[in-house]
């Protein structure tokens, strides 16, 4: 049993054969190409430094940073990633999607090689992965864009359906979605790609195709032969995955920054974010950037008590208890009573300080600003709990 005949097992419909089995690779762009994997349809594009808007030096540097800095081996060359995009017949990763067209890039020297592989015919898939093959052992990490759920997972089951043998399943891949989110949350309303290259790279595609219709493209092409929009889609894939590098490069230069202290040269919401992130991975770093943030961090809640838990890691209990005291919600009430009940043995301030949180708790606000308490019940039973037993310690203490 072939591959193709295998996939109808996967899906409930099969797709009717195209009325024409001519060909013309040309007409998308693309041209045929004979080898040891069989034929193959393939573009090649080339761009430099100067094309993608990468200062090449700066890139190769601020990578490094990227990687020591998410657990990546930093001795990895910008030319030993290979940068990954997928058009896909559906956005499942089970056995009936398949990569029909598979943009991959990679550096070589000073020039961007963007390869793109399409295939034509189902039942030549063996021929491209077989093809694709060498790109992916040679490479010591794979980047996508929210390829670490999908792009990855999807061509590894492809070869393994093919039983084409040989894929590092273990290759590290860096998804460049994750460092986007954690700089950039909450201060665009999206962050797809498109998005980003709105906000980020300062331009926007026209005429671009939507990515919900490249899977019918695809089938429309099998069904008429129809090579018009293939052309689009091809065209989309190698937008996707210049942007992806040009956003990793802006991404890593933020790291980069980060590590060498030079916070000045950081935006400030970027920093706050990305502040947020290096809590639980870097508190030295952490500590240094709240501290040049400053007064600022007093309005980021989030931020705020991170900080504050950060200085009481270190054992800076008088700084995290200023810090409280100036900006007084539930939560610095709470580690306020804490502080005097523990760490000063101050009783009398502790019950203060909880009496002052239960008036807020039964007013329903989170501070004298009035924000809405999220949890309300929690806090009440907490300060409930305190109270009563200072109470009891107080009239231990006098009796």
């Amino acid at each position: 049993m072939d591959i193709t005949q295998k996939l109808k097992l996967y899906t409930k419909t099969a797709q009717p054969a195209r009325e024409s089995k001519e060909f013309d690779a040309s007409s998308i762009g693309f041209h045929a190409v004979s080898g040891e994997s069989g034929n193959i349809i393939r573009k090649e594009s080339f761009f430099s430094f100067d094309d993608i808007k990468i200062e090449e030096n700066s890139f190769k540097n601020s990578l490094k940073a990227y990687l020591s800095m998410n657990g990546f081996d930093e001795s990895i060359e910008l030319h030993e990633i290979l940068f990954l995009d997928l058009e896909t017949t559906s956005l499942s990763i089970a056995a009936g999607s398949i990569p029909f067209l598979t943009g991959f890039a990679y550096f070589d020297s000073d020039t961007l090689i963007v390869e793109q592989i399409f295939i034509e015919d189902i039942s030549r898939e063996k021929n491209y992965l077989e093809y694709l093959l060498p790109f992916f052992a040679n490479a010591k990490a794979v980047a996508t864009f929210n390829g670490a759920s999908y792009d990855v997972p999807l061509i590894k089951n492809r070869y393994m359906l093919n039983r084409v043998y040989g894929f590092p399943m273990k290759i590290p891949v860096i998804d460049i979605l994750i460092p986007v989110r954690r700089i950039f949350k909450k201060l665009y309303e999206s962050l797809s790609l498109g998005s980003l290259e709105k906000n980020i790279l300062g331009f926007e595609r026209i005429d671009d195709i939507p990515g919900f219709l490249i899977p019918d493209v695809y089938f429309s092409f099998q069904r008429t032969g129809e090579t018009d929009r293939i052309a689009s889609v091809a065209e989309h894939n190698a937008v996707d995955i210049v942007s992806m590098i040009r956003v990793f490069g802006i991404v890593s230069s933020i790291y980069e920054s980060a590590s060498k202290r030079e916070f000045s040269i950081i935006d400030e919401a970027h920093m706050k974010n990305l502040a947020s992130s290096l809590f639980a991975k870097d508190i030295d770093l952490f500590l240094d950037m709240a501290d040049f943030l400053g007064d600022s961090i007093l309005d980021d809640e989030n931020l705020f008590n991170k900080f504050s838990i950060a200085l009481k890691r270190e054992n800076d209990y008088e700084k995290a208890a200023e810090y409280w005291k100036s900006r007084l919600t539930l939560f610095s009430l709470n580690e306020l009573a804490k502080y005097e009940e523990h760490r000063t043995a101050d009783l009398t301030k502790a019950l203060e300080y909880s009496d002052t949180a239960m008036s807020l708790v039964n007013k329903n606000i989170y501070s004298e600003k009035g924000e809405e308490i999220k949890n309300p019940l929690r806090w009440k039973e907490n300060f409930e709990k305190r109270i009563t037993r200072l109470k009891k310690k107080i009239s231990n203490q006098t009796s």
